[in-house]
């Protein structure tokens, strides 16, 4: 059950990664700038729960959100 439920989490975040990967990149084709950083902090956001909980999600890079460096305290 455990297995499932681990194996359930990474398809589920793994699918909102995509989905934010394809809203950035329409955004980033629209020149929808608020578009461009709110998808970007959202696929930053979810690439640092993956890397909390130790799954690998291809293509891992650094989101350009137009929102500058992520500070490492949360700040």
């Amino acid at each position: 059950m455990v297995r499932a439920a681990v194996g359930e989490f990474e398809a589920v975040l793994r699918a909102q990664v995509a989905a934010a990967r394809r809203e950035l990149a329409a955004a980033r084709e629209a020149h929808d700038y608020a578009g461009i950083k709110s998808y970007g902090l959202r696929l930053r956001y979810l690439l640092e729960i993956a890397e909390e909980h130790g799954l690998t999600v291809p293509e891992d890079e650094e989101p350009d959100t137009g929102a500058g460096p992520a500070s490492s305290d949360g700040v």
